[in-house]
């Protein structure tokens, strides 16, 4: 499965959420229909009932959500699909689920742990690089083309310009 977004608050008093998607664009998270819902390690039965962009975000309307209480009850609710519903990455092209688990290496080719995360600010994307792909990141990487020098998706490794101390 992949996470592809997540409900972030409740919108207005008629059981609308906000959503945070992964996809880029943002709107894309539409492309993938039906989604996997989890609360708390739980599946949930969401039927989207209808979706619009709002200021900078997204907010949704599912059929079984009638109030704002129900709204804020789905709160840090995550959004799943799986692999199949994904188009195909092209050549020389991946995506960032499928660096998950990578070693991480940097110009001194020393091994800063492997690939566990990543999470958007609003400057860029930043890679979270840890002991395991479960355990908590020890580095916070820039994803920027001057720190990330090349991803070897053959050997699944990722050389960074970053030092190890950091």
């Amino acid at each position: 499965m992949i996470k592809v977004g997540e409900i972030r608050s409740a919108h207005g008093i008629q059981g609308w959420v906000k959503l945070y998607s992964y996809t880029d664009p943002r709107q894309n998270l539409f492309d993938y229909l039906p989604w996997s819902v989890f609360l708390r390690g739980k599946p949930i039965e969401l039927t989207l009932d209808g979706w619009r962009e709002q200021g900078s975000g997204i907010v949704v309307k599912f059929d079984q959500i009638k109030d704002r209480n129900q709204a804020e009850a789905l709160l840090g609710a995550q959004i799943f699909i799986t692999e199949e519903q994904m188009p195909k990455a092209k050549q020389g092209e991946y995506y960032t689920a499928d660096l998950m688990g990578f070693e991480v290496i940097n110009l001194d080719d020393e091994k800063l742990g492997v690939v566990c995360g990543f999470f958007d600010t609003a400057a860029h994307t930043i890679l979270e690089v840890g002991e395991q792909i479960d355990s908590n990141p020890k580095h916070a990487i820039p994803w920027h083309d001057s720190v990330v020098t090349s991803i070897d998706t053959e050997h699944k490794r990722v050389s960074v310009d970053w030092p190890a101390e950091l």
